[in-house]
């Protein structure tokens, strides 16, 4: 007998590990509104990179210890389904701002959210020097706080 099967019921859930790049860990050089360039200090060999328009998402890692990206469905983190050859994958999210971008080269980190989102958030710097979301000299990330843009849920709240 020919049974029919769902290639989507035989694949395993979207890993739920830890991004390529932690920005926690990126000190913020350069920044303008949406963009920013930053030195990450911590797990700074190799090259990755995560792009997302709208819903589609697009991975690539070599680093050393960095799990393979393969073929999911389902999965945390918004993730719907993922085609994966190991270092790279392509894949449906569920959108969090309609443009974002992070790519890591050794210790560079560039990142970009348009409109910012929780991930990627709004900086103002120069050589170093925060002024937005907050004042400093070589402050991580992780220490800016400041406000991300409000997501579509909050809008129909207030609405």
């Amino acid at each position: 007998c020919l049974r029919r099967i769902n290639w989507f019921d035989t694949m395993p859930p979207a890993p739920t590990h830890g991004e390529p790049i932690d920005e926690k860990d990126v000190i913020v050089c350069f920044g303008l509104c949406c963009c920013s360039l930053g030195l990450m200090t911590d797990k700074c060999l190799g090259i990755a990179s995560e792009t997302t328009v709208c819903c589609f998402e697009q991975n690539c890692c070599i680093k050393p210890g960095a799990d393979c990206m393969w073929c999911a469905a389902g999965g945390g983190g918004g993730k719907i389904c993922q085609l994966g050859l190991g270092v790279c994958s392509i894949g449906l999210v569920t959108p969090t701002t309609c443009c974002k971008s992070q790519a890591q080269c050794c210790c560079l980190v560039e990142s970009a959210a348009l409109p910012p989102d929780d991930e990627i958030r709004a900086v103002i710097a120069v050589a170093g020097l925060s002024i937005y979301p907050r004042c400093g000299c070589c402050i991580r990330l992780s220490e800016s706080g400041g406000p991300a843009a409000p997501d579509a849920m909050d809008m129909a709240e207030r609405a």
